[in-house]
């Protein structure tokens, strides 16, 4: 975010710190079992968090509440993304029937709704707001306009195993499986079919002093 503070999350509790003070922001519980992912917006003002019991929240950060229920599941893990400006935020719920994408802005209010069949538990959002990245055994986009269906991204011979981590890194789409022993890869974010995935060296050659 801007600097200002720092989120944690424990449980179902979501919190904010201030930088300096230490003091909390007060927020509250939003979720019934562990949140799994929080993503704050540039400005300080957004904090998305979302959750293995299906939920994706939305808060107001100054406030301290909640501003909009972006996706609620009866089952399944929730996966939450945002552009990198803030502008708009994006929720899905993974399972194994349809289940609703939603976009918002800022203030919560609904841009635009689908519902794709995902077991998703990774969520990007394009920089223009107009695309979606879902990872889960596969990687696929979605174009966020009426009656579009997901489409594999993947080359058959070239992909991580289980890319349930997506997210945007400047230029790159960055994917990795939740096992630790699987390199995240990059991926060119307007390919569209059968896109070459470039593993990233996360352990660097030692430095060998002449």
């Amino acid at each position: 975010a801007d600097g200002a503070w720092v989120a944690t999350a424990a449980a179902g509790r979501v919190d904010v710190w201030a930088v300096g003070s230490g003091r909390p922001i007060p927020t509250g519980a939003g979720h019934r079992f562990a949140v799994r992912t929080l993503v704050a917006s540039p400005d300080g003002r957004r904090l998305a968090s979302a959750g293995v019991d299906g939920r994706a929240l939305l808060w107001d950060v100054a406030r301290g509440e909640i501003l909009s229920e972006l996706v609620a599941a009866h089952r399944g893990e929730a996966a939450v993304a945002a552009t990198p400006d803030g502008a708009r935020w994006a929720a899905i719920a993974s399972g194994r029937e349809e289940r609703p994408l939603r976009v918002v802005d800022a203030a919560g209010r609904l841009l635009f709704e689908t519902s794709v069949y995902s077991g998703a538990r990774g969520l990007a959002l394009a920089a223009d707001g107009r695309h979606a990245f879902l990872g889960h055994t596969s990687l696929s986009w979605l174009a966020l306009e009426e009656g579009s269906r997901p489409r594999s991204m993947w080359r058959a011979d070239d992909r991580p195993d289980q890319p349930e981590r997506v997210f945007l890194a400047g230029d790159r789409l960055v994917v990795g499986g939740t096992d630790s022993t699987t390199l995240p890869h990059a991926i060119d974010p307007t390919c569209r079919r059968r896109c070459r995935a470039t593993p990233l060296d996360a352990q660097p050659e030692p430095r060998r002093d002449m």
